[in-house]
């Protein structure tokens, strides 16, 4: 099983990155989404606060999802929004906007 909630917050962040719609827009050529993915990669830093935290940009995190979950976690809604599926088994099939229960934790 791959280590997610060591990613959520990275991913949290990479939810809401400028790349996400050029991403899915490309998929399922993964080949392409990948050329994408790599032209926007920045280098991590390590920041030291009470303990040492490694910032990941927004892209880098997205690598690291598609490299700890794959590709198919990138999706889009029904209604157009590109969205990261952060779900367990990645059967969210909805934007936060659109969840089919209201109150349902994201």
């Amino acid at each position: 099983m791959a280590p997610y909630g060591m990613l959520d917050p990275a991913l949290h962040a990479a939810a809401g990155t400028p790349l996400l719609p050029a991403l899915v827009a490309a998929l399922p050529d993964e080949e392409a989404a990948a050329a994408l993915l790599n032209e926007a990669l920045a280098r991590p830093s390590l920041i030291r606060g009470r303990y040492w935290q490694l910032s990941l940009d927004p892209p880098l995190a997205l690598g690291l999802l598609v490299v700890a979950g794959g590709w198919h976690r990138l999706k889009q809604c029904h209604c157009g929004t590109p969205f990261v599926d952060r779900t367990a088994g990645a059967t969210r099939l909805h934007c936060p906007a659109h969840l089919r229960r209201p109150g349902h934790p994201r």
